[in-house]
């Protein structure tokens, strides 16, 4: 009898890591599905933003004078500053996201293997059970 309450509880400990890997993994695509629409929001943003500039420094210049140039001039350096700063968050957020899916892929190696072990190890109880 102590052996089946063995068995019985070895099968209690796979099914609670499987419960806990679908749901590891559930959580995960969340995330990756949470981050990927944060990113194409702030993506989204950014461009609009980037593009209203750009729109901003062209009528600025066809209706500025020598006074107004020198200005604009100014307006544009800091709008090619924010440029760079959204071309760095975006790259940023790329990156991120790379990494993201880098640890998904990652932690979904891990699982496999441990699964991968976890059947093995069972499996060799199983035959040494069974064997005496």
């Amino acid at each position: 009898m102590y052996l089946s309450e063995f068995v019985q509880l070895e099968e209690n400990k796979v099914e609670s890591i499987r419960k806990d890997k679908a749901a590891t993994e559930k959580l995960l695509q969340e995330t990756i599905e949470k981050h990927q629409a944060e990113l194409a929001d702030q993506k989204e943003y950014y461009t609009s933003a980037l593009i209203a500039a750009k729109e901003a420094e062209e009528l600025a210049e066809s209706r500025a004078s020598n006074e107004a140039r020198t200005e604009l001039e100014g307006h544009l350096r800091e709008a090619e500053e924010r440029e760079a700063m959204l071309v760095q968050a975006l790259e940023e957020l790329r990156q991120a996201l790379s990494r993201q899916e880098q640890q998904v892929l990652f932690l979904r190696n891990c699982i496999k293997i441990f699964m991968r072990k976890l059947g093995i190890l069972l499996s060799s109880f199983l035959f040494l059970t069974y064997c005496y």
